[in-house]
């Protein structure tokens, strides 16, 4: 990401912090409708273009009608990044990240999925989205930079528009987790 980029990405960040504990106004998100799948195809493009030696690639599923929703694109932008951000900087060494995205009923669902040596204790999975929270492991098994907000600004993004977002942990055996991040929208 360019300095524009990173300018741009905590100017929002602030913006989104200083907005009420409620979450974003409906008014302060824009209702336009959104190709989800052409943003997510967007944003796995960047982030497989700057790829650390972290992580082996970035692989996305889709169905193959493409699926909307309504909401702002800048913010949806943004909030996905900031998931797979995390997924990619907490990958073992050769671990693909997967992005699936599967349409159910009237919603579309997004699976954000790595492979690491850091999981996330149960205790810890609603804990992550709160501002400056890192998870108990995360820095000190792959000594990366953060400042506990991707998370926190992806929630609030999410739920602006009616949203839902969680994360789960789920022991892979040999020292080895899933961390899943599951992002369900209102279809359009």
């Amino acid at each position: 990401m360019g300095t524009l980029g990173v300018f741009v990405t905590a100017f929002r960040s602030a913006e989104l912090m200083t907005l009420s504990d409620e979450g974003l106004a409906q008014d302060h998100v824009a209702q336009e409708r959104v190709s989800l799948t052409r943003l997510i195809k967007r944003v796995a493009r960047h982030y497989g273009r700057r790829l650390s030696s972290v992580a082996e690639d970035i692989r996305v599923s889709f169905p193959e009608k493409e699926m909307f929703v309504k909401g702002d694109d800048a913010m949806l932008s943004t909030a996905l990044a900031n998931v797979i951000d995390n997924a990619v900087k907490y990958s073992s060494q050769g671990e693909p990240v997967w992005v699936v995205c599967k349409s159910e009923r009237s919603l579309c669902v997004i699976e954000i999925s790595n492979v690491g040596v850091v999981g996330i204790r149960p205790e810890e999975e609603v804990r992550v989205f709160e501002p400056y929270y890192r998870g108990s492991g995360s820095a000190a098994a792959y000594h990366r930079q953060g400042t506990g907000l991707g998370l926190f600004v992806a929630k609030r993004v999410v739920h602006a528009i009616h949203g839902t977002i969680e994360l789960s942990s789920s022991a892979m055996g040999g020292g080895y987790y899933r961390v899943t991040v599951k992002i369900t929208l209102p279809k359009v």
